[in-house]
């Protein structure tokens, strides 16, 4: 990212890969900003979870859990929660993946 042009953006609930050491590592995060400048990025987040603390099977059932609340959901903050449980469990489903591939 040298020499980026500034900016902030949003940060939606989903994986976020980083390299340590030379491996890609996944992390689950719960939304919040990221900022580029002086070709520096800076990531603030609500909340994460690290692939360690993930169970696939487990995130799985969440994930179709998840989807049948989705489609019982009525009112709007109903479908907004159910929204918010299918992304996070996606986010879930997809970093523990990533995990054991390696």
């Amino acid at each position: 990212m040298a020499n980026h042009a500034p900016m902030m953006t949003a940060l939606d609930i989903g994986v976020l890969r980083y390299k340590q050491e030379g491996q890609w590592k996944p992390l689950v995060v719960m939304g919040g900003f990221a900022s580029v400048d002086s070709n520096q990025l800076s990531i603030l987040v609500n909340d994460f979870e690290t692939v360690d603390d993930i169970n696939l099977e487990e995130a799985k059932k969440d994930m179709e859990a998840s989807t049948a609340a989705l489609e019982k959901a009525e009112s709007k903050k109903e479908k907004l929660s159910a929204t918010q449980g299918v992304k996070k469990a996606a986010a879930r489903v997809q970093a523990a993946m990533f995990a054991s591939k390696k």
